[in-house]
């Protein structure tokens, strides 16, 4: 409960509700609506293409700070070198990447995925913290590699609840209402323009 009362109060969670009330409304086709909720643009970053350098860096950031978290606690742990390894972390990357990518096409289920990334990271430095406790309490190079992947991990969570991570979301989702919305006004003119063709294509009785 005090888990869900703490994110309820982060700038991340209110975008990722205000994702599903955009979906909810494209979904029920309320164009009233959405017109509305596109007209809210007092907040976002005044850009034509996804973001400005200044909030692209945030996304951007939030991906590397989590990767290079898990290759420090991987490396705290000093496992015996291997390719998979590294083939494993560029894999993980990749799939961070893409989920960025969901985020900036205005998904729902990117910004909760993102969200999770951040979550997993967090269970993973804690993974970590348990195991050198009980392998190497003493090691002076676990502390300093445990310490910096746990340090990236709180500013990836920093960075995500960041103003320019809202208001780059917000922006992300007004994109993506302002598509829905021609796609819908165009709908009915569409079914009529194919109607207009059947009847004359209708030999005169």
């Amino acid at each position: 409960m005090s888990l869900k009362r703490f994110l309820a109060g982060t700038r991340f969670y209110r975008l990722i509700t205000y994702s599903a009330e955009v979906d909810d409304d494209i979904a029920h086709r309320r164009l009233h609506k959405l017109k509305l909720k596109m007209a809210e643009r007092h907040d976002l970053p005044d850009v034509r293409i996804i973001g400005s350098r200044r909030f692209w860096r945030v996304p951007v950031g939030c991906v590397y700070a989590m990767a290079l978290s898990a290759v420090l606690n991987l490396a705290a742990l000093r496992p015996a070198f291997s390719v998979l390894w590294i083939l494993s972390g560029a894999i993980w990357l990749v799939l961070l990447i893409l989920v960025m990518l969901m985020v900036e096409k205005g998904r729902h289920r990117g910004l909760q995925l993102f969200l999770f990334s951040a979550f997993f990271h967090a269970a993973l430095s804690l993974a970590t913290l348990i195991a050198g406790l009980i392998l190497w309490p003493f090691s002076g190079v676990f502390w300093l590699c445990w310490s910096a992947g746990a340090l990236l991990v709180w500013a990836a969570w920093r960075m995500m609840n960041s103003e320019e991570m809202f208001r780059l979301g917000r922006w992300c989702l007004a994109n993506k209402m302002r598509r829905a919305h021609t796609k819908a006004l165009q709908r009915p003119s569409e079914k009529r323009a194919l109607k207009r063709a059947k009847h004359r294509n209708e030999p005169d009785r």
